[in-house]
């Protein structure tokens, strides 16, 4: 029976012996990458102060771009208002300027009022 226990542990070792050289190779390769990061740590003293600068103004300009994207998004919903705003003070300015004129005939001076309030606004864009 101890023949036997012996044997079986013995082979439950077996699949990890083979893994051994694989590990050891890897091992190895991380070392020599490992010397070769101190090696340009050595040659270059200032690389990791100035890399986290970078990284910093990077991540300032990509907050930056954010905001003026919000910003601009802000805006141009805001010109979107005012263009109705506009719409709706050049109908009544056409509407007291012609008391006297029939509402059909009112209709298209409001309209053209309209777009040239529009014109002005796509202008100014």
């Amino acid at each position: 029976m101890q023949v036997r226990e012996l044997y079986d542990l013995a082979s439950r070792w077996d699949e990890t012996a083979a893994a051994v050289p694989e590990v050891v190779a890897r091992l190895r390769q991380l070392r020599s990458l490992h010397e070769q990061v101190g090696c340009a740590q050595l040659l270059f003293p200032t690389a990791m102060p100035l890399l986290t600068m970078l990284w910093r103004q990077a991540a300032g300009f990509s907050s930056t771009l954010t905001h003026i994207k919000t910003v601009q998004d802000e805006l141009r919903d805001q010109l979107a208002t005012h263009d109705v705003t506009l719409t709706t003070v050049f109908y009544s300015c056409a509407q007291s300027e012609a008391p006297t004129q029939s509402t059909t005939s009112l209709r298209p001076a409001a309209a053209a009022a309209c777009s040239a309030a529009r014109g002005d606004a796509e202008q100014e864009r």
